[in-house]
């Protein structure tokens, strides 16, 4: 026990000496490939990788990894197919335990592998030299097999997207501070680009700075679906579970009315209120857009409530405080 708390403190340390890396991305930054007023965009071969290795890995707990993978299993070697089980069976037993974006392990591995180059991966710590050792030796397949298409897809996606964000990134971000009472990041925030991601989704981690990670295989469609889970990644460093205005003043409501809170209520905030101000900035680009979370079905029993309490608030006729009492007294009424 103390000797994997002795570990995790190391870690910490060479996170804090990387934090440069989040509050100071660079064009000069390993993996840069355009920027914004708001944002600097990255890919990085190597999270690229991970995120692959991490993806498939999982899926293969419960399937067959020669069904994981697909056709292309065929075209592997059989000493390909032996570096790819040990490999899969490494990421099993010392990877998938830590999350993506909370598991102390990929945290920190995240913020030191973005500073790598494609070429190789130098000057590798202790604590990661596991998970290196295994992305090292399955470089040959993902260049091979993977990387090419992994690589055209991002900058498909990216390219498909970058002016409508330098366009529309600047009054969306306004009305966001507004709707949150809350500052944006100070730096451009760094998004890094990769084919696959948590589990195809894309996430944020915000400390020490926001860092982002946006995926794309599948989140890119329909038109404006992009941006509007970018603002939504942003936006987790302006609302918060347990303070800032948004989560503080749910907070405030649930504890002086004695309400029983909706699982995950301040990120169904979050989905709402990234989702409106991205609609209100497509109307140019899709008249029709429609909300993801209303599209996708994410906090489907909320979709009534939210809509018709939180819309007087953001048009300014009512409080944050009064807009969540009357949802509270809504959603928990007697059918």
């Amino acid at each position: 026990m103390r000797n994997t708390f002795l570990i995790y403190v190391l870690i910490f340390v060479i996170g804090v000496a990387k934090a440069k890396d989040y509050l100071h991305p660079s064009p000069s930054d390993p993996g840069y490939l355009d920027e914004s007023h708001r944002f600097m965009f990255f890919e990085s071969y190597w999270l690229n990788m991970q995120h692959w290795m991490y993806n498939m890995s999982l899926y293969a707990q419960d399937t067959p990894i020669n069904e994981v993978i697909g056709e292309r299993y065929n075209d592997f070697s059989d000493s390909e197919k032996e570096v790819i089980d040990t490999s899969v069976d490494y990421y099993q037993r010392e990877v998938l335990q830590h999350d993506l974006r909370f598991g102390e392990l990929t945290f920190y591995f995240k913020r030191w592998v973005i500073t790598q180059s494609a070429a190789e991966l130098v000057d590798v710590p202790q604590e990661f030299q596991g998970i290196a050792g295994v992305l090292q030796q399955m470089k040959s397949i993902y260049d091979s097999y993977y990387w090419p298409e992994h690589h055209q897809q991002n900058l498909k996606v990216l390219s498909e997207n970058i002016e409508m964000i330098k366009a529309l990134e600047d009054t969306a971000v306004t009305d966001l501070e507004k709707i949150c009472h809350a500052s944006w990041q100070e730096e451009k925030i760094r998004v890094d680009i990769s084919y696959h991601s948590k589990y195809e989704r894309p996430y944020t981690t915000i400390t020490p700075a926001a860092h982002i990670v946006m995926d794309s295989k599948r989140n890119h469609s329909p038109i404006g679906n992009w941006f509007e889970l970018l603002l939504h990644e942003t936006s987790h460093h302006m609302i918060h579970d347990s303070h800032g205005f948004v989560g503080g003043t749910i907070l405030d409501v649930a504890n002086i009315g004695n309400y029983r809170l909706p699982r995950q209520l301040s990120h169904s905030y979050l989905f709402y209120f990234s989702g409106i101000v991205a609609r209100r900035h497509l109307q140019a680009y899709d008249p029709d857009y429609e909300l993801y979370m209303m599209r996708r079905g994410v906090f489907k029993k909320l979709h009534e409530v939210l809509e018709k309490h939180l819309d007087p608030y953001i048009t300014g006729n009512i409080s944050l405080h009064d807009a969540t009492v009357n949802l509270m007294e809504d959603y928990w009424q007697p059918d």
